[in-house]
């Protein structure tokens, strides 16, 4: 087994343990991760809190 099936495979075993899907592409704009990106690129020197947070996910910010 290569080091890139390892990878794979811990991958894939990651995914369904936690309910997710690893990707390497952005997440898109609409979603709470973009919006916090898109607000950290805007404000680069406000750190992100957990106001913040619950604001993308009220679509707010």
């Amino acid at each position: 087994m290569s080091n890139s099936d390892a990878h794979e495979t811990g991958k894939q075993f990651a995914e369904i343990v936690l309910g997710v899907k690893i990707v390497d592409t952005p997440p898109p704009a609409d979603s709470v991760h973009g919006r916090l990106l898109a607000f950290k690129e805007a404000n680069p020197d406000v750190e992100i809190t957990a106001e913040h947070v619950a604001k993308a996910k009220r679509g707010e910010l």
